[in-house]
């Protein structure tokens, strides 16, 4: 007899959707609707990108909410005069591709940036490119908020 097939059933569904992509897809609808706030489900890694983007300045407060056994988190991003600061957060790694860049690769996209902020995946954790270049370290490309 052999084995049932999951495969990709409504009802026990296997895609794992990446985490990185799903804030930034949130954090994009918050900018490009400007709507007052947004919330995504809370996982350690979602919790720490939101965490990343409180500190760069690329939203303006976060909140934990728990309802009914499920965590969430509400955020909204800062605007000047009805314009996001930061308008768009653009994922370059996924599951399928990761770019990893070097400490030499950072030091010159640093140069052709502006006012942008690359993301990186390090052993130190998710971290921006300006605390990289200050460990003297690469790692995993995930993102430039512009």
């Amino acid at each position: 007899m052999a084995p049932k097939s999951v495969g990709s059933s409504p009802a026990s569904p296997i895609i794992q959707y990446n985490v990185n992509s799903y804030v930034a897809n949130h954090f994009n609808i918050l900018n490009s609707k400007k709507l007052p706030r947004i919330s995504v489900t809370f996982t350690k890694s979602s919790y720490s990108f939101i965490r990343l983007l409180y500190k760069v300045r690329a939203i303006q407060n976060y909140v934990v909410i728990s309802k009914l056994n499920k965590k969430q988190i509400v955020f909204n991003s800062y605007h000047y005069k009805n314009v996001p600061y930061f308008s768009h957060l653009k994922i370059v790694s996924s599951p399928s591709k990761c770019y990893n860049i070097s400490l030499k690769g950072l030091v010159l996209a640093t140069k052709s940036l502006g006012n942008s902020i690359i993301i990186l995946e390090t052993d130190k954790g998710i971290i921006t490119h300006i605390d990289a270049i200050r460990y003297s370290i690469g790692g995993k490309l995930l993102g430039v908020i512009s």
